[in-house]
């Protein structure tokens, strides 16, 4: 044992391994807190805390900014900035879950007391949350239910794994609003006064995905104006979902054939009026010389006439992305990858399952993850639920 360890390739292979475990944390904390800042930022410009520079600042001729009225060669003369990493700063994406936040900025806006109603002409204005309002369910309805939920929330940590990980327990299930009968009012409390504001907005993200599994599930009181919170917690290998439908899984087939027809775009699926997006295919596959190859690699559960391009990260990134809610367990994706006409027939879970969690893994590690796993609910999130293809168009010109 003693020789093995002491091998010199052994202790090659450890060191590299600790390396790449140091550069995906290290990775890891600096995408967090510049999610952070650009949160940050928003939320202090829609209080009408911070002007937009874009805004505010003049413009010359050529296109540079002139703010102090001097000459052009004392402007020649300062530094020339990267107008690529400028234009990268420009690009803020929205985050998975918005109706929290949204109902926070609202709260604070009316001195932290408004009506339902009012509450729900605030959310109007957000298209993608208007879009999302499940079937059965006024707006006001739905604020309601959200409302309803805020004032007596399940115990969670943040939704940053970071975070979570730094937390050795929960926070504690304090109200975040309450409503006085007499006037009719909900009241923006947050009593979770122990959080610092960017631990907050984790905590926000980490409800809002639980209220999203309970309100797809079903989870709901027969009045529905109440979702049964003890039911949102699943064990980590639990079935949430049913199967898809024959027509609908015959619909999603068809634009899947769409969508690898060209792969290196992304692509919106639009099955049963809801629509989700997924990131276009770095690339095909390639031989060892480096040459494009039209053969798809093998695989035990693809079939062998299929694109070229076609393997299992992005079916289960397809499948991620149509997670009722944008969140759900493991076997709830490797269900909805079942619906990919490229799967070979009668696969079984238990086949499925290592290569599903291997394959989520490999996804949420990538430079622009778009999947997240909240450890403490065993769920998996969606991340670029509310990307659009105009997004993707941005982030490839720019990179």
């Amino acid at each position: 044992m003693k020789d093995g360890l002491l091998n010199a390739q052994v202790q090659q292979y450890r060191s590299q391994y600790r390396m790449l475990k140091y550069k995906d944390y290290v990775h890891g904390v600096r995408e967090y807190h510049a999610n952070m800042i650009s949160k940050v930022v928003a939320f202090r410009m829609s209080l009408g805390l911070l002007d937009d520079p874009s805004e505010n600042t003049p413009l010359s001729s050529d296109g540079e900014t002139d703010s102090s009225g001097e000459s052009d060669t004392q402007d020649k003369a300062k530094p020339k900035h990267d107008h690529r990493k400028s234009k990268r700063r420009k690009i803020s994406y929205v985050p998975p879950y918005l109706l929290f936040t949204t109902l926070k900025n609202a709260f604070v806006s009316l001195n932290l007391a408004a009506t339902a109603e009012l509450l729900a002409r605030r959310v109007a204005k957000v298209d993608v949350l208007v879009k999302e309002v499940p079937t059965g369910f006024t707006l006001t309805e739905f604020v309601t239910l959200a409302l309803n939920f805020l004032a007596a929330p399940p115990s969670v940590s943040p939704a940053n794994t970071c975070i979570a990980a730094a937390s050795s327990s929960s926070h504690p299930a304090a109200p975040l609003v309450q409503y006085d009968r007499n006037t009719q009012l909900w009241h923006w409390v947050d009593k979770s006064c122990t959080l610092s504001p960017l631990s907050r907005d984790e905590y926000l993200q980490s409800l809002e995905q639980l209220f999203w599994f309970a309100v797809t599930r079903n989870h709901l009181s027969d009045d529905k104006s109440q979702l049964r919170v003890d039911t949102t917690r699943q064990p980590k290998c639990v079935l949430t979902i049913d199967k898809t439908p024959a027509n609908l899984v015959h619909e999603y087939r068809r634009q899947e054939t769409e969508r690898y027809r060209v792969p290196e775009q992304p692509f919106e699926f639009n099955v049963n009026s809801r629509k989700c997006v997924v990131a276009p295919l770095k690339k095909g596959v390639v031989t060892r010389s480096g040459n494009p190859s039209n053969k798809p690699r093998e695989h035990f559960i693809l079939k062998t006439e299929r694109p070229a391009h076609v393997n299992i990260l992005p079916l289960v990134r397809d499948a991620a992305s149509r997670l009722p809610g944008g969140v759900g367990t493991r076997p709830d994706v490797a269900l909805l990858l079942q619906d990919s006409q490229y799967l070979v027939e009668q696969i079984s879970m238990n086949q499925m399952k290592s290569i599903i969690s291997g394959a989520l893994d490999r996804l949420h590690s990538e430079k622009d993850p778009c999947v997240r796993y909240d450890p403490e609910q065993k769920l998996w999130i969606y991340l670029h639920r509310h990307r659009t293809l105009q997004d993707f168009a941005a982030t490839r010109k720019l990179s």
